[in-house]
Order: structure tokens, then C-alpha cells, then sequence
């Protein structure tokens, strides 16, 4: 049976459809101070050790405040799973969520500032031990978002402003500073609602991004190569 609201781990075996099988198990729930909360899985990563990561976000409806709180799973074998709710900036209002883990277990995520503009912010962590480091959109922006990160710490993602949705990527440093955003290549026609979605591994200093573009004209693909991060 599937838990409404309780994040799942599906397994499957075998790579036939005749032969393949399956087996579903709840990851392990969040529970503080003797509040359960409802979880949300986001994304799955197997590290280079042969750890299995799962990322996601908790969240608290049961006295109706909304927080969210950023989680991260570790899977063993038969499915059991150890659980950590990660660190994040107490002036992030209503919490914050984890999107995207690569294989060396960097997370990336994001939340919003308890402020007059409600700024939007993305959020790195190394690993569950350590707090994370705030990304920011394109200066004077008000909003950004990650979506995901590959081995090489490039970052796709969004930032917004008043005029629409701009395409962008980032880059996680070996001295875990953040070079970016990199504003990635505007459509033709002055279209402004492009978004980078998904970040393929970077290959002989290349690295490709597809995305998708937010507005109801154009629905193509389309690939960037992340330089100058």
C-alpha cells in the first residue's frame, strides 16, 4: 500500500519487462518532538562509495504552519533508510526544500527570505553536516532556483525578475565558492520565460543543459554549453 504524503523508494530488478520486479518501501518518516510530518521525495543519487542518497523536504501541516524542512535519506540495503533533516537559515520563513544530489552527495536546494520581497534563494550543501551556502540570482533580481546539480558542481536553474524567467547556471568551486549565474542564451523574438531544467555530466570541459521554456509558444528542447563557470 502507498502512504499518502510519505515519501517511497521503489526498487527494481532485472532489465526484461517480463522479467523485472519491484518492491516498494516507505523511507524512514520525520518525526520531532512527537510531530510527524509528511515527506516528499525529490531526487535519487547513487555515490561514488555505493551509497544510495535520497533528498526531499518535510512538511508540517499538522498545525497548519506550512514549514518545510529540507531532508536527506540514506538507503541500505532492504530498503531501510537513516534520515537527516538538514541545516538552513532561520530567516528563511517558511523553511526550505532539497531538489538534486550528484554522487559525490552535494545537495542543492532552496527557500524564501522573510522579507519585504520575499526573495527567493537557492542553498548548497556539502553534506548533511554542515550549513549550507546561499545562491543568488542574477544581481537586482528577486528570485532564483536550483533545479540540478551534476558532478562537476554546475547548477541549473532560474532566476526571476518582474520581466519574466531567465535560463542560468552556476558553479560550485573546488574551494566551495560559487562562480555565477551565468546567464544562458535568451531565445529568439525576445522571449523571456526560459528555464535550464536538467544538467548532464560535464564531458571534455563541455557541459550540456537542456530546458524548457515557460511560455506557451515555444515548447522545444534546447541545449547550452555552460562556459566561462
Amino acid at each position: 500500500m502507498i502512504i499518502p504524503g510519505f515519501a517511497m523508494l521503489f526498487t527494481t530488478v532485472g532489465v526484461s519487462a517480463k522479467a523485472q520486479s519491484f518492491s516498494i518501501n516507505p523511507l524512514e518518516p520525520v518525526l520531532i518532538e512527537g510531530q510527524l510530518f509528511q515527506t516528499y521525495a525529490k531526487a535519487i543519487s547513487s555515490s561514488l562509495a555505493g551509497e544510495r542518497v535520497v533528498v526531499g523536504y518535510a512538511r508540517d501541516t499538522i498545525e497548519g504552519q506550512g514549514v518545510s524542512l529540507p531532508v536527506r535519506w540514506s538507503v541500505h540495503d532492504g530498503g531501510l533508510s537513516d534520515t537527516s533533516v538538514l541545516e538552513f537559515p532561520s530567516e528563511l520563513f517558511a523553511g526550505a526544500v532539497a531538489v538534486s544530489v550528484n554522487s559525490f552527495g552535494e545537495i542543492i536546494g532552496g527557500g524564501t527570505f522573510d522579507n519585504a520581497t520575499g526573495q527567493g534563494v537557492g542553498l548548497y550543501w556539502t553534506d548533511d553536516s554542515y550549513a549550507p551556502l546561499i545562491i543568488s540570482g542574477i544581481s537586482g533580481e528577486s528570485h532564483c532556483q536550483l533545479i540540478q546539480i551534476n558532478d562537476d558542481g554546475i547548477i541549473a536553474g532560474i532566476s526571476v525578475n518582474a520581466s519574466g524567467t531567465q535560463a542560468v547556471a552556476w558553479r560550485i568551486r573546488e574551494d566551495g565558492t560559487v562562480a555565477g549565474p551565468l546567464v544562458l542564451p535568451t531565445r529568439p523574438r525576445g522571449a523571456t520565460d526560459d528555464a535550464a531544467l536538467s544538467v548532464a555530466p560535464t564531458k571534455s570541459g563541455i557541459t550540456m543543459i537542456a530546458g524548457s521554456p515557460a511560455g506557451p509558444l515555444y515548447h522545444g528542447m534546447f541545449a547550452r554549453r555552460a562556459a566561462g563557470i
